[in-house]
């Protein structure tokens, strides 16, 4: 495929994803030249910060939740385990955890090569990262904060 079909499938693309997101009613940031949309959604605990980035080189649309709090030094082993864990349990999605930072970051990510993404997978897409960031994000601080212990989290993960 040429570089630009790629350019112009990923430019039809990141324009249902902002179709999509104003169906919703959401305000974002749009950045029609680096194709990507950045947000912010009231979570239970945090606001779940969004970034969604089309890449025409890959042809792919992914989206980015950064958690807002890094983990200790003293909490990586815990933090890496409980974030293997919940990622076990993820249907779609996945917690990347950096040990060296303690940064958590939540991706999902679609491909849009030979298809066309609807405007329903966006929104799929932004529904189900917020859930499930609101869902992790305060027991990943407990956890770090000594609060919530490790088997606990481990437990009541595997009970639901």
């Amino acid at each position: 495929m040429s570089e630009e079909i790629k350019l112009a499938r990923a430019q039809a693309t990141y324009r249902t994803l902002c179709e999509a997101l104003d169906e919703m009613e959401l305000r974002y940031d749009a950045n029609d030249e680096k194709l990507t949309v950045t947000l912010s959604v009231k979570g239970d605990d945090f606001p779940v910060e969004l970034r969604f980035r089309v890449s025409p080189e890959r042809q792919l649309v992914s989206l980015f939740s950064q958690l807002p709090f890094t983990i200790s030094e003293s909490k990586i082993v815990d933090l890496a385990l409980a974030v293997s864990t919940a990622n076990y349990v993820l249907a779609n999605g996945c917690f990347d955890f950096k040990i060296t930072s303690g940064d958590i970051l939540f991706r999902m990510v679609n491909c849009f090569e030979n298809t066309d993404l609807s405007k329903d997978i966006f929104k799929y897409m932004t529904i189900c990262t917020v859930s499930t960031v609101d869902e992790y994000n305060d027991k990943f601080l407990l956890i770090s904060k000594d609060v919530l212990p490790l088997d606990k989290f481990i437990s009541d993960v595997f009970d639901n």
